[in-house]
């Protein structure tokens, strides 16, 4: 096969570019992203893109970049490409080499004239610090700005006998970034479990019977030490003592809050990712910042004083001080963090074991010392 040449469609100049960036920063994220890392700004000219299409014919062109991850790369192309369409993009690395990557055009949303944007999903997970070297990673570092969340990452079963509750359930948890396996019945929950490993499990009922007791007991007889939630409309404090003593590690009501769902998955099986910086959702709309900017020194503070209280052993002023970051988080466009002193604050009040409370608070902690009250479409401050 004849090796591509690679050209640009368009020339076009840098004003120009950076008015179709801004034209994207201000659209909300696209319906089919998976995305399931953070992201960092990568703005960069002529990357050689080779699209491949249905008619077995080929583009080799040089595509702008806009943002990378570990899972992909959102870039800017002059052309439309229809979804699933497969690509080869060759990456530039700090040290001047070059990384071919394979991937799939998982979305292309206009965005001025014959502009498009291109979200390319790669067939294997890079390093993003291969490419733009550690510092500039942990500077450019993008949250979630359209919900002031982060998306997850990872394996999840889910067993859920009500097929409506299973497929909207499955559609939502893909959405927030998650690969799972749905099945309907115990049988097929520990079939699952006994094939591969699994790094969390959720369970769904309408009333906690003697049918998911028995369950959750096999699945621990497995050997299965991770994550294990249940689902269910009855929260009785009853039902909730009955699943804990089967084995489960927490329990969930029916109807749940997916954002506290999300959330307190990612809490359990990647509490690594809250590391990362979050921006404001309200920097979307402008005009806040010198409020951002007092509420992040703010939380800064009262994080310092929920530590001392934790290393006090004072519950009740914990307990308080969680109360106030959950009730301003989301005011100040920055939701995770009203989800993540929610799930400390369930902790607590569930009585659940003093590991995992500092588990909980530990990821609460380290979200608000990492916030951030940058442009999340510009470096962040420090």
């Amino acid at each position: 096969m004849n090796r591509p040449s690679f050209r640009r469609r368009v020339e076009i100049r840098d004003d120009e570019l950076q008015k179709l960036y801004t034209a994207m920063d201000a659209m909300a994220p696209p319906e089919e992203s998976s995305r399931t890392s953070a992201r960092v700004q990568y703005r960069v000219k002529d990357i050689p893109l080779c699209i491949y299409q249905a008619q077995g014919t080929q583009q080799a062109v040089l595509a702008y970049g806009r943002n990378i991850s570990r899972g992909g790369l959102s870039v800017l192309h002059h052309g439309f490409v229809h979804k699933d369409a497969e690509c080869t993009v060759i990456l530039r690395q700090a040290e001047g080499e070059k990384l071919v990557v394979k991937g799939i055009v998982r979305h292309c949303r206009l965005v001025q004239g014959m502009w498009h944007e291109l979200g390319i999903q790669f067939r294997e997970e890079i390093d993003p610090r291969l490419i733009l070297g550690s510092a500039m990673c942990e500077e450019h570092a993008i949250g979630d700005a359209a919900t002031g969340q982060r998306k997850g990452s990872g394996l999840v079963l889910l067993m859920e006998p009500l097929e409506p509750d299973r497929l909207l359930l499955d559609a939502r948890l893909t959405e927030g970034g998650y690969e799972t396996i749905s099945v309907a019945t115990p049988g097929a929950t520990l079939d699952a479990i006994q094939r591969q490993p699994i790094p969390m499990t959720m369970i769904g009922t309408t009333t906690l019977t003697d049918t998911e007791v028995r369950l959750i007991q096999r699945i621990r007889e497995t050997g299965y030490t991770a994550p294990l939630t249940v689902l269910s409309a009855d929260d009785s404090p009853n039902a909730v003592a009955r699943a804990r003593a089967a084995g489960a590690s927490d329990c969930m009501a029916k109807p749940y809050d997916m954002a506290l769902l999300l959330a307190s998955i990612r809490t359990s099986i990647e509490p690594e990712s809250f590391k990362h910086p979050l921006c404001s959702a309200l920097q979307r709309d402008g005009g806040f910042q010198e409020h951002i900017d007092r509420y992040v020194g703010y939380v800064r503070r009262l994080s310092d004083q929920i530590e001392k209280a934790y290393q006090l052993e004072d519950e009740a002023q914990c307990r308080q001080l969680c109360l106030e970051l959950k009730g301003s988080g989301s005011v100040f466009g920055y939701s995770e963090l009203s989800v993540l002193s929610t799930i400390a604050l369930k902790s607590i009040d569930d009585g659940l074991s003093s590991e995992s409370f500092q588990n909980h608070l530990t990821i609460l902690l380290a979200s608000c010392r990492t916030l951030s009250n940058g442009s999340p479409s510009a470096p962040l401050a420090a």
